[in-house]
């Protein structure tokens, strides 16, 4: 038997259903459709037996909405619209138990069975709050509106104070000239600007991607001075990260204090290639291999970190090579 003999599509709701002697799906209508037909057809001749009609109101135009309310529900069985697959005589014997009532009147009974509760009830008991407390949230309301008046007040005083500042914020230093200003440490002025004057900032304010040639020229003249990064960050106002990667990219190593020398063994040897005076030097000779490997841009951090591994013990070797310090 070929795939197409196998499915047929229903004639009534069209839905492509498999062939199964089990289930009843044969011929040109499906199953589902054969079980509905037959609801349908029990439920018009219920209808007809009880009079076609709304016995209370008289409805009679869409018999989906007749239903069929018992008398006395101590007498149910079964519920009529549930069980139009018994046998017509079962389900005579429980019409005459009911009156046949379209859904708002049969919602309407039962609805009066039922004590009616109001919304205010509900709410009465439900969270109940109570006159003192509704006192105290109204005072608290009062207070933080008070409070955020008041900080917003002081909000916008800062900005005036920053926009009509005599500084100039495209060069380094503007952060601490701004102290004198508004009183505050300049880390804590750049970080406030960054939250409440976020536009003015990416506008107007000196930002460390923008650090040109004078920039780095007068970065390496301070190191020469004073080899120290944090020092220079200082100097410079800005944040010394962006100072060790300058010097990183004019080939100057940083000077640790209290660095351990760090040899690097080859692995089948043994040999002493090279020492280097600390872990980021080291790591500063392993970058360019490192590129032209595994990773396109790889972190300082990252190398550093693999080797300091390597030395105390938490991996054999880093980038082809044994490392211990002497």
């Amino acid at each position: 038997m070929t795939m197409k003999n196998k499915t047929f599509t229903c004639k009534i709701c069209g839905r492509e259903v498999q062939r199964n002697k089990n289930s009843g799906n044969m011929g040109s209508v499906c199953n589902s459709c054969r079980q509905k037909y037959r609801q349908v057809k029990m439920k018009s001749k219920a209808i007809e037996y009880k009079g076609g009609k709304c016995e209370q109101c008289g409805y009679d135009k869409n018999k989906d909405v007749l239903e069929f309310h018992h008398k006395n529900p101590q007498e149910k069985e079964f519920s009529i619209s549930a069980k139009f697959n018994r046998s017509w005589e079962s389900i005579k014997e429980e019409l005459d138990k009911c009156v046949m009532l379209c859904a708002n009147c049969h919602r309407e009974i039962h609805s009066a069975e039922h004590r009616q509760t109001t919304v205010e009830e509900y709410e009465k008991w439900i969270n109940p709050i109570s006159e003192k407390v509704l006192k105290k949230r109204k005072v608290t309301a009062l207070k933080q509106k008070a409070l955020r008046d008041s900080r917003d007040k002081k909000i916008e005083e800062r900005k005036d104070k920053i926009i009509n500042s005599n500084i100039d914020f495209s060069r380094y230093g503007w952060a601490k000239q701004l102290e004198q200003v508004l009183g505050i440490k300049s880390a804590a002025i750049v970080r406030w600007i960054k939250k409440h004057m976020l536009v003015f900032y990416k506008e107007n304010c000196y930002r460390e991607k923008n650090i040109d040639n004078d920039d780095i020229a007068k970065i390496l003249q301070l190191y020469q001075e004073y080899p120290n990064a944090a020092y220079v960050a200082k100097q410079m106002g800005i944040d010394a990260g962006r100072v060790s990667l300058v010097l990183r990219d004019n080939g100057i190593v940083q000077q640790i204090a209290n660095a351990k020398k760090v040899a690097m063994i080859d692995i089948e040897t043994g040999v002493t290639l090279n020492v280097f005076s600390s872990i980021q030097e080291a790591g500063v000779y392993c970058e360019d291999k490192v590129k032209t490997t595994r990773s396109k841009n790889p972190s300082m951090n990252n190398i550093a970190k693999k080797i300091s591994n390597c030395i105390n013990g938490h991996q054999n070797t880093a980038y082809g090579y044994k490392w211990i310090c002497v």
